[in-house]
C-alpha cells in the first residue's frame, strides 16, 4: 500500500439488547470501518504517467443553451424591478389560503379560492404599482368567473405572472436542530417549461436559514445546501425561460442581533 494513503481502522463493539417473548438476548456485533484519506499528490500527473487524460472544454468553447432566452430574461427582469413597483405575493398554498377563507366563514373550495384571487387581480389601477404577481400553481392555470385566464388578466394590466416552483422545506438530515432544506429539484425543468408555456415568466424558490448562536446555527451543511439548491434552481429556471427570484430567507426567530444576521 502506498504511503500516500492514510488508513484509519476503527473497531466498534456494539451490544444489542432486545426482548422477545419475555426472553432477553444479547448479540455482540463487530463492525470494521475503513476510511482512506488520499493525499493531494496521489493523483498528480506523475502518478499516471502514460495514462490518457480526459480533456475538459474551456468555458469559452461551451455553447450555453441560455442564449435561447437571454434577451427575454433580461427584459423580464428589468420590467420586474422598475422603480416604484413591487411584487404581489399571492402564492399561498391551498392549506394556507384555506385557513384565511375559513376564518371568515368560507369553505376552502376551488370556487372560493378563485373568487379571492380574482378580487386581487381586478383591483383598480393595480398595474400602476405591481410589476409581477407570484402565483400558486393552481392559480396559474385558473380563469376568472367570466372565463378569462388569470394570466391574460394580469398581462392586460401590465403585470408579469410568476410561479412558486419549490416543493417546500424538509428536515435537513445531519444538520442542526430545526434546520431544513428546500425540495423540488427533481423534475424542475419539465415543470418550469410547462409553466412557461402557460404564461409564467419568473419563478420563486424559498429556502430558509436559521440563526441560533448558542446552538451553532446555521451549520456549514445548511449554508452549503441552501447555496447549492438556489444555484441549481436558478440555472434550471433560466434554461426554461423563467427569471429566478433567489430567496435565501434568514428567519427572524432568535435572540441574535442585526449584525449577526
Amino acid at each position: 500500500v502506498s504511503h500516500n494513503f492514510l488508513h484509519i481502522f476503527s473497531t466498534e463493539f456494539a451490544t444489542i439488547h432486545y426482548q422477545r417473548n419475555k426472553m432477553k438476548f444479547s448479540v455482540s456485533a463487530l463492525t470494521f470501518s475503513v476510511l482512506a484519506a488520499i493525499s493531494a499528490d496521489a493523483f498528480s500527473p506523475s502518478a499516471f504517467s502514460g495514462a490518457p487524460m480526459a480533456k475538459v472544454a474551456s468555458s469559452s468553447s461551451l455553447k450555453m443553451s441560455l442564449e435561447k432566452y437571454s434577451d427575454e430574461l433580461k427584459a423580464t427582469a428589468a420590467q420586474m424591478v422598475r422603480p416604484g413597483f413591487g411584487l404581489l405575493a399571492c402564492d399561498e398554498s391551498t392549506g394556507t389560503v384555506g385557513a384565511r377563507l375559513e376564518s371568515i366563514g368560507l369553505e376552502n373550495i376551488e370556487k372560493n379560492r378563485q373568487e379571492w384571487r380574482q378580487l386581487l387581480f381586478t383591483t383598480p389601477d393595480l398595474g400602476k404599482y405591481i410589476s409581477g404577481a407570484i402565483l400558486f400553481e393552481e392559480t396559474l392555470y385558473q380563469s376568472s368567473t367570466e372565463g378569462t385566464p388569470f394570466v391574460k388578466l394580469l398581462n392586460d394590466n401590465g403585470i408579469i405572472p410568476g410561479i412558486k416552483v419549490d416543493s417546500g422545506l424538509k428536515a435537513l438530515t445531519g444538520g442542526g436542530e430545526g434546520e431544513t432544506w428546500c425540495s423540488g429539484l427533481d423534475g424542475l425543468y419539465e415543470k418550469c417549461a410547462r409553466h412557461y408555456e402557460q404564461g409564467a415568466r419568473f419563478a420563486k424558490w424559498r429556502t430558509a436559514v436559521r440563526i441560533d448562536v448558542e446552538k451553532g446555527l446555521p451549520t456549514q451543511l445548511a449554508v452549503q445546501e441552501a447555496a447549492w439548491g438556489l444555484a441549481r434552481y436558478a440555472r434550471i429556471c433560466q434554461e426554461a425561460g423563467l427569471v429566478p427570484i433567489v430567496e435565501p430567507e434568514i428567519l427572524i426567530d432568535g435572540i441574535h442581533d442585526v449584525a449577526t444576521t
